[in-house]
């Protein structure tokens, strides 16, 4: 679940790491900018996203572009927009067909693109 892919300006350790266990199992994290302190990077590993809380999906509240995109050998859908705060938010989500990956980030589209890559497993 952790990418390879983990730029600099995000700051490791996780801030929060949580365990569903309802509907279906679910881990979710939360990383930092560096810089700022806030909450820039969220990843979700799940077995079913049906039912997660709407919290940690996610989605940005204004979308201006949605559309398929490869994850390497995965086809994912990619969502970008603005969050409820006005910020840019980047979200890409796909499966393995097993699990369902989602990575979001207000940080770039490039950064949730090669995040979301490096955590494909061949």
């Amino acid at each position: 679940m952790v990418p390879s892919y983990f730029p600099d300006y995000y700051a490791w350790p996780p801030s929060t790491i949580e365990v569903y266990r309802r509907p279906d199992i679910a881990v979710y994290l939360v990383f930092q900018a560096r810089q700022s302190g806030a909450e820039a990077l969220w990843i979700v590993e799940a077995l079913s996203i049906e039912g997660l809380p709407q919290g940690i999906l996610h989605t940005p509240s204004i979308v201006a572009q949605a559309k398929t995109i490869p994850v390497k050998d995965r086809q994912g859908t990619l969502t970008v927009g603005l969050d409820a705060s006005g910020n840019s938010l980047y979200r890409l989500q796909w499966s393995d067909g097993q699990r369902y990956y989602l990575v979001s980030t207000t940080h770039s589209l490039e950064d949730v693109i090669r995040i979301s890559e490096s955590m494909v497993r061949s």
